[in-house]
């Protein structure tokens, strides 16, 4: 699995995998295996977002991955399985969640989308690019969009696990997008990756 995960990563800090316990180690080995599926937010060539440049830019794909830290601990919060730290650049997943795939998934999710934070209005290109894409393929997806923009909807899935009172915008509509693109790779229901109880919500999402 070791040569799987080196290949074409020239930065990737070997000696930190190898650190790493079997059980991250693991983990490392789940988001290489899927990395391709999170092409479309790596602006590069032949992704979904790379139509938006008329000219060459620098492929920072790699950017996502180098010096990426992943540990396996218990978290003080029952009901949080897993969680990305954008500063340190480090995915913490629950010694019980570490095989549920969805929720790394989520985190992965959250390891790209922070980047769009450093660069101005590719958020909303990246997010409409996957809106055009996913309208052909998703019947209900405007109604989905929709239900979740709802502030109570919001409110209630950026609630910032440490202090009830305070939320955050961790989830908003291009992570709404994104998880339903992988629940479709992934052949989950509708929700599955987003979590917190959304494939209760949206069950009357169709595919085409």
């Amino acid at each position: 699995m070791y040569g799987g995960i080196r290949r074409g990563l020239e930065t990737w800090e070997d000696w930190y995998y190898c650190k790493a316990t079997p059980e991250e180690q693991e983990i490392y080995d789940l988001i290489f295996r899927y990395s391709n599926y999170f092409n479309d937010l790596t602006i590069q060539r032949d992704s979904i977002t790379y139509t938006m440049f008329e000219t060459n830019v620098d492929n920072p794909s790699q950017t996502f991955y180098n010096n990426l830290i992943v540990r396996v601990r218990e978290i003080g919060d029952p009901d949080l399985k897993a969680y990305y730290e954008s500063q340190y650049h480090t995915v913490t997943v629950s010694p019980k969640a570490r095989t549920e795939e969805y929720c790394i998934l989520h985190e992965m999710i959250h390891m790209f989308d922070n980047h769009y934070d450093y660069l101005g209005g590719l958020r909303d290109a990246v997010a409409w690019r996957l809106y055009y894409d996913l309208q052909k393929k998703i019947n209900g997806l405007d109604k989905a969009i929709l239900d979740f923009t709802k502030v109570k909807s919001l409110m209630s899935i950026n609630r910032c696990p440490e202090n009830p009172r305070v939320f955050k915008g961790g989830h908003d509509t291009l992570f709404l997008l994104k998880s339903f693109d992988l629940d479709m790779k992934m052949n989950y229901p509708f929700g599955t990756v987003l979590g917190y109880g959304y494939t209760d919500k949206f069950k009357y999402l169709e595919k085409y």
